[in-house]
């Protein structure tokens, strides 16, 4: 069942079409999919979460993905992406008092 949250293609299916819809700047649609992934029990949850701050981030959303990117941390600390980009949002916030 491709909506049950233990079923890896599940995960899949919602990472594959939140991928799509970020390359089309359908940014809302991406997070409403990647929100989805994020509930799925899956090994690469953290790419999820690190691709939904990316998503809120194009809609403004500057919490959520600080919050976001802490969560792909939590789910792998070592994960050099979400480390940078975390970086790099808490600089543009404290440069411009957001």
């Amino acid at each position: 069942m491709a909506d049950d949250p233990n079923n890896p293609m599940s995960f899949h299916h919602h990472i594959e079409r939140g991928a799509r819809h970020m390359k089309t700047k359908q940014y809302g649609s991406a997070a409403a999919e990647l929100e989805e992934a994020v509930k799925c029990v899956a090994l690469d949850t953290h790419v999820a979460y690190n691709m939904l701050a990316g998503c809120y981030l194009q809609l403004s959303r500057l919490d959520d993905a600080e919050r976001a990117y802490e969560e792909a941390l939590s789910f792998k600390p070592d994960f050099a992406d979400a480390r940078r980009n975390l970086g790099m949002l808490k600089d543009a916030r404290r440069q411009t008092g957001r």
